[in-house]
């Protein structure tokens, strides 16, 4: 159990005020004696309101911030909008003119783009800062980046999907270019889904580890997880073990966008060869 003789907290509540300056009111919370992990778990509740809820008064703010509405419209407009560009259409659009080519670029672009995010987050900036910094400031900096990831990934799959449906309509398709589509839809609303249902949990849940280390004096060791005296707290245990479980469903989603993401490639790149006149032996062979 913590044993802790007084723990004062500084909280930071920005106040935003139209037309005015943001103000800051600081918050001294006193706790003495906190002797059990129950009373330090009791703390945490009524600190993590106070970090995470903002300060918004309205219908408009109990919708956007108290309830889960706004994810829920955003992925209804998702699929009406992916529907919609899956509708059959006798019109196919050709790579030739001005507006084609910008197209084309576009969806080279942002395919691109979200391959190379996939892979500097996955394997090159998280693996390196987790084994380079503190385990709070680690934490804090994943805070930041994933919801800009996931973010940013989503818009790239749309873009990417949209581009490739509208130059392949549906009357068009083969079971190669179905595969594609399906990848690629497949991709979008994992990490739309991802973005919306599961990134803000673990942000939340990032905080409450945060709060209850730093009051246990833990938290700054590189590359590896020592609770020290919170290994027999079970509010912590409970905490982390949600943390990892969410964690891991977003580690699996971004392995299977990024599965996704490969398969598009692999397409491209055998288009790219075919228009090229690159062929393969087993062709070569089929044609003598």
């Amino acid at each position: 159990m913590l044993t802790l003789q007084s723990l004062f907290v500084l909280c930071a509540v920005n106040l935003q005020y139209s037309n005015q300056l943001t103000k800051t009111v600081v918050v001294r919370i006193p706790i003495r004696n906190a002797r059990r992990c129950s009373d330090l778990m009791v703390f945490y509740e009524r600190m993590a309101m106070m970090l995470m809820i903002p300060l918004c008064s309205g219908i408009i703010g109990l919708i956007l911030f108290y309830t889960t509405q706004p994810a829920h419209v955003i992925v209804i407009a998702a699929v009406l909008c992916v529907t919609s560009a899956l509708v059959p259409t006798t019109d196919r659009v050709h790579f030739s003119h001005p507006q084609s080519r910008a197209a084309a670029f576009i969806y080279l672009a942002s395919f691109v783009m979200h391959l190379g995010a996939q892979i500097w987050m996955t394997f090159v900036s998280g693996l390196s800062l987790y084994f380079a910094l503190p385990r709070h400031t680690f934490g804090e900096v994943q805070r930041i980046l994933f919801p800009r990831y996931f973010t940013i990934n989503a818009c790239l799959s749309l873009t990417t999907l949209l581009i490739f449906v509208k130059h392949h309509p549906i009357h068009t398709w083969n079971t190669e270019v179905a595969i594609q589509v399906g990848g690629m839809s497949s991709a979008f609303f994992l990490e739309l889904l991802i973005r919306l249902y599961l990134t803000p949990p673990l942000l939340r849940l990032i905080v409450q580890k945060n709060i209850l280390e730093r009051a246990a004096g833990v938290g700054n060791e590189i590359g590896v997880h020592n609770p020290g005296p919170l290994k027999h707290c079970p509010h912590y245990l409970k905490i982390h073990q949600a943390f990892r479980r969410v964690h891991v469903f977003i580690a699996m989603g971004n392995m299977l966008t990024m599965g996704c993401t490969v398969l598009h490639l692999h397409y491209i790149a055998r288009r790219a060869f075919s228009n090229l006149g690159i062929v393969s032996p087993k062709t070569k062979n089929m044609t003598h």
